[in-house]
């Protein structure tokens, strides 16, 4: 029988390669939270508003769609100002004003371990 870790919560992951989507519901459940997805920011946005007990959103920086990572960080806190936000991306990096000021950013490529440090943090 294959032990599964208790829920931890319930965590919303913005990314639009498929790829490194899958990668990060992966890692996120095997961690024991549950995870739900979207491939733009638009499918992000209707998902953090419809979705009542999200506890972390990971999201890209640059995403299709007429919200980007940043201004979907933001609608996070506002919805939910108890989660934990990571902002990921390869070729942007934040401006001082570009993210909530307990929102982690990190640059892609994340590993692992520092992804579920920050959820659990």
């Amino acid at each position: 029988m294959i032990s599964v870790a208790p829920t931890t919560g319930t965590v919303l992951v913005i990314e639009d390669e498929p790829l490194v989507r899958i990668w990060l519901a992966d890692v996120i459940e095997a961690a024991g939270y549950e995870v739900v997805t979207a491939a733009t920011g638009d499918e992000g946005l209707e998902l953090l508003k419809k979705e009542r007990h999200l506890t972390a959103l990971v999201t890209d920086v640059d995403i299709p769609g007429s919200l980007n990572g940043f201004a979907l960080a933001w609608k996070m806190k506002s919805c939910h100002p108890e989660a934990r936000v990571l902002v990921v991306s390869g070729q942007v990096r934040p401006n001082p004003n570009d993210l909530p000021p307990d929102a982690q950013f990190f640059a892609k490529p994340v590993q692992r371990q520092t992804l579920l440090r920050a959820l659990r943090e």
